[in-house]
């Protein structure tokens, strides 16, 4: 295979017949045939591959070779919907033209992303919904059913809420299967038949670990694994391997079944008895009374502050709704028995079964059964809606359930990202996600650095760990005269809202030639879209924006990175972790917190250049990466760029940017 990938991937071979543009990339091909000889040999590889290398064509070549010799499967697991997008609309089917081999590729993904024209139905029959915005939502959602082919929620041209989403997609507790009346219509059926067929099966994270909670009932058989931004694997496990009971889930619980404000729900269609329609009734007020108390002792107990707040004791509150649970339960029992309406029992199945699930999720938060576990909870504010309280609880280390579900098995596991290693080791990752074997292979960017991107470092600057009030005081300060020098177009990255909403304040009015944008004010996508739209636009970002988000070009020339990224030390996850770590005697913050943040960092950094064409500069507002000895950690992270802590050369920097850029248009020589 080695020698088919060199004559596809060298200059003058196939990739470069058909890519007018294509540069040999010596980088790609060495992470190509890394991939080729783990399938062929049956080993786990971790692989980082820098920015503008092309790792998914680096990973996908090997494994489409393969399809010619063997019926195999290989999943592509992703973390964001923009790569999967790539994958299945660009690299693929580019590849599938140009290698001539033919093999089946497909986009799968969990049910609820799939409309399920039953529940679509019986929604609207039922009046779940009695908001006018949220009826107005279902009619547009009704109109697209009849045209859509493949029932994806991602290809609606509008936005619909989850809370209406969730009650019209597929679900697997609410699925009639061969009974359903839409069966020869249902996108989910039609989907799951191609992907049984399909070679390269490409999907998410999330849908990966729900097929292991599912007992491997979700995604058919596979051969080998590939985890591109494999960064992530561990974030995205803890929290699908976790459990949450929120006093909205039980309203909404009871509201389905009958909502006594609006006297609409499945109990009006299900045509019982009046006495049995009468004990529904007082067993949904028992549950509401129940919640009530439930969550109130909670909000008492905890001064009602928004936020998070660790559970250290067991039965810390009195579980005041073990009874009227079981009752509530007993009743749905008793309904499913007097119905016939075949759709109608499938929905209260579902809801029987839900209610056992948060029963049995109620006992075990309040007598903290699960060892390994960590528990707490989130109290938040919702517009119009009050306060949502939320008991959750989440494994503390999941590395070994990803070795015995993931790494103890025979078949080659891929994992690659621009961000795995740390001081040039890979340890850390690996030993997070419970790989123990395998090989290791590094391959930077192709991208020339020293050209293309100037990193601004500050180190007169009160440090944030110990005068965090000074520091945000200067940010806005420093944060205003790097803009002014860039001229806008630019990323500024926070790692608390706190710091960002004192910051964007601060500079509003201030840079009235700018457009600035807060996370916050429009959902992420429409933050985005309106960035890459706007007049020297300046988007004000936290966690989310930190990385999976690509905006080539001179629409972005300039980050921020206003913190380290440390994860806060009381989250309750971060805390649990940092108590394991020192019962075995580590030091904690070297050897979790510093390599963590140090692969966020790098994160943050890639966001500037994504093509061969792009310049700009990276700021770093925190001068701990020069006062404190783990500094170097985050600085050595870094490819090799120009470097500087003046702002006049920043200044002449971004003026050179701007003359090569008039150069060019005039078509003057750069």
């Amino acid at each position: 295979m080695k020698s088919d990938i060199q004559s596809i991937m060298v200059a003058g071979g196939l990739l470069s017949r058909h890519l007018e543009s294509y540069e040999t990339r010596h980088e790609q091909i060495a992470m190509a045939e890394a991939v080729a000889r783990a399938i062929k040999e049956k080993r786990h590889l971790v692989v980082e591959a820098g920015t503008g290398v092309g790792k998914s064509l680096a990973y996908l070549i090997p494994f489409i070779l393969r399809t010619k010799e063997k019926q195999e499967r290989v999943l592509v697991s992703t973390y964001t919907k923009t790569l999967q997008e790539q994958l299945v609309r660009k690299d693929l089917p580019f590849l599938e033209k140009v290698l001539g081999i033919d093999f089946r590729y497909m986009l799968f993904m969990g049910s609820e992303n799939y409309l399920c024209l039953r529940r679509l139905y019986r929604t609207v029959d039922t009046g779940l919904f009695d908001t006018k915005e949220k009826i107005l939502n279902l009619d547009k959602v009704l109109e697209w059913s009849r045209t859509t082919k493949n029932g994806m929620r991602s290809e609606l041209a509008f936005e619909v809420p989850w809370a209406i989403w969730s009650e019209i997609c597929r679900e697997t507790d609410l699925c009639m299967g061969k009974k359903c009346p839409h069966l020869e219509g249902c996108f989910y059926t039609r989907a799951r038949k191609k992907a049984h067929q399909a070679q390269i099966l490409v999907i998410n994270h999330h849908l990966f670990f729900a097929n292991i909670a599912s007992g491997y009932r979700v995604l058919p058989r596979y051969d080998s694994i590939v985890f591109d931004e494999a960064h992530l694997i561990e974030d995205v496990a803890t929290n699908y391997l976790g459990r949450e009971v929120s006093n909205f889930r039980l309203k909404f619980l009871c509201d389905k079944i009958y909502n006594p404000r609006t006297q609409k729900g499945l109990l009006p269609y299900a045509k019982v008895s009046e006495r049995l329609s009468g004990e529904v009734h007082t067993a949904i007020e028992r549950v509401n009374a129940g919640q009530n108390r439930f969550f109130g002792e909670i909000l008492l107990k905890l001064e009602a502050r928004p936020g998070t707040h660790r559970i250290r004791a067991k039965d810390f509150v009195p579980n005041s709704l073990v009874e009227p649970l079981r009752e509530f339960y007993g009743v749905i029992g008793r309904l499913t028995d007097e119905i016939r309406d075949e759709e109608i029992l499938a929905e209260l199945d579902a809801e029987r079964r839900r209610c056992i699930e948060i029963g049995n999720d109620l006992e075990i938060f309040l007598t903290q059964a699960l060892g390994d576990h960590v528990y707490w909870v989130d109290i938040r504010e919702r517009p119009r809606r009050g306060q949502r309280v939320a008991a959750k609880m989440v494994p503390i280390k999941v590395a070994s359930i990803l070795k015995e579900a993931i790494f103890e098995e025979t078949f080659p596991v891929i994992l690659t990202s621009a961000t795995l290693s740390v001081a040039g080791s890979f340890e850390f990752f690996k030993r997070r996600v419970g790989v123990e074997n395998g090989d290791e292979l590094r391959v930077d960017s192709s991208f020339d650095y020293q050209h293309q991107a100037l990193l601004y470092s500050v180190r007169d600057m009160p440090d944030p760990g110990l005068e965090n009030q000074k520091f945000t005081e200067r940010v806005p300060e420093i944060a205003r005269d790097l803009l002014r020098a860039c001229g806008g177009r630019a990323f500024v990255l926070f790692t608390s809202y706190h710091l960002l909403n004192s910051t964007y304040d601060a500079l509003c009015g201030t840079l009235s030639d700018m457009t600035l944008l807060k996370q916050g004010d429009m959902p992420r996508f429409a933050l985005l879209e309106r960035f890459k739209q706007a007049q020297n636009p300046v988007l004000f970002g936290t966690s989310s924006f930190w990385q999976g988000i690509d905006v080539p070009g001179k629409a972005l020339e300039c980050v921020v990175i206003t913190k380290l990224p440390f994860a806060v030390p009381d989250d309750p996850v971060t805390e649990a972790r940092l108590e394991e770590i020192r019962k075995a005697r580590k030091n904690p913050f070297m050897t979790y917190q510093v390599p963590q943040a140090v692969i966020l960092f790098k994160q943050g950094f890639g966001r500037l250049i994504r093509t061969k064409a792009d310049a700009g500069m990276v700021a770093v507002l925190d001068p701990r990466v020069h006062t404190k000895g783990y500094g170097r950690f985050f600085i050595d992270a870094l490819p090799s760029c120009l470097r500087t802590e003046e702002l006049d050369t920043v200044r002449t920097f971004f003026d050179k940017i701007r003359s090569s850029r008039s150069e060019k248009q005039d078509g003057s020589p750069a």
